[in-house]
């Protein structure tokens, strides 16, 4: 009885083999899913626009940004510390800005000094999907970089 159910697993496997094309391909890769937008933060420095000295308008500022995606406008509304300033040692400012790999810039206005203010830094961002490992470095549909587009088999 035995050696009946190995032939009939053995004739089985036989017949699945024969039945599928030689030639079919594996599967493609789907993309991964495109990934939500999540608040980021900025830290660089700020400048005021009119009134006192120029060193008195430098400031250090820390914002928060409405996306963390790469190449997005983004809304932003921040503090800013003026370590050489007469009056107002800091300010609240909100504007509008920019998302690049690794930094932003804003355009914006300090309400607590009164005037507009631009501001350059730091912020931490990410591209709009991730590659094979998660961490952003691959192509867009979940292959490692420089693997061909077709899934991750390389195309011919």
């Amino acid at each position: 009885m035995k050696r009946i159910a190995t032939c009939f697993a053995a004739a089985t496997a036989a017949l699945l083999m024969a039945a599928a094309p030689a030639s079919a391909a594996p599967a493609e890769v789907q993309p991964t899913e495109e990934r939500s937008s999540r608040p980021s933060v900025m830290l660089g420095v700020a400048f005021n626009f009119g009134g006192g000295s120029a060193n008195s308008n430098v400031g250090i500022t820390l914002k928060l940004l409405s996306s963390d995606r790469r190449n997005r406008a983004v809304g932003a509304v921040g503090v800013t510390f003026f370590p050489w300033g007469d009056d107002v040692a800091f300010g609240l400012d909100a504007g509008i800005g920019y998302n690049f790999r690794n930094g932003a810039a804003v355009v914006g206005y300090d309400f607590l000094n009164a005037s507009p203010q631009f501001s350059a830094g730091w912020a931490y961002t990410r591209s709009r999907t991730t590659g094979g490992n998660g961490n952003g470095n691959g192509n867009g549909n979940g292959c490692p970089p420089n693997e061909g587009s077709n899934g991750c088999f390389a195309e011919h």
